[in-house]
């Protein structure tokens, strides 16, 4: 059973003068709310939801191997995947609008993407390295074009 009065107590200790650094409430609360998630950040608790769902669905599915059970799923997951596409974008754009403010977001986010072929990597001259195969891989050099001036 809860400790209400507990948690009462220990809400009352806590120095809650660091949320008067924020300009509003929902900058506080984004702060203050966040939660270490194996989740990307751009996935909302309805795309979280929507996927253990699905997962049921599936589970069913291949249980029953009925083709309503599958359709249900079938559609689910397309919804999903628009989901987290608009999702994706709009997570794009807020750090593309708040590079300024938080460049370290940005940073965050590019590091999370530095894997190449399931390797990841790490180390500054490796990215490097990475970087350079890749570019060299899609880049085809040309042969120098002769002019003749005059």
């Amino acid at each position: 059973m809860a400790n209400f009065p507990r948690l009462y107590e220990h809400l009352l200790q806590v120095d809650w003068s660091f949320l008067y650094t924020y300009s509003n409430v929902n900058m506080a609360c984004e702060i203050t709310s966040k939660v270490s998630s194996t989740y990307p950040p751009w996935f909302t608790l309805k795309i979280i939801t929507l996927l253990k769902q699905k997962e049921i669905l599936h589970k069913r599915y291949k249980f029953s191997g009925y083709q309503l059970s599958y359709n249900e799923f079938k559609n689910l997951r397309v919804l999903i995947k628009s989901l987290i596409s608009s999702s994706f974008r709009a997570y794009i754009l807020k750090i593309e609008n708040e590079i300024k403010v938080d460049p370290k977001k940005f940073w965050s986010f590019i590091k999370s993407k530095l894997y190449l072929n399931g390797v990841s990597y790490n180390k500054p001259q490796d990215i490097l390295n990475a970087f350079a195969h890749f570019f060299s891989s899609i880049h085809v050099l040309s042969s120098p074009v002769n002019t003749i001036d005059g």
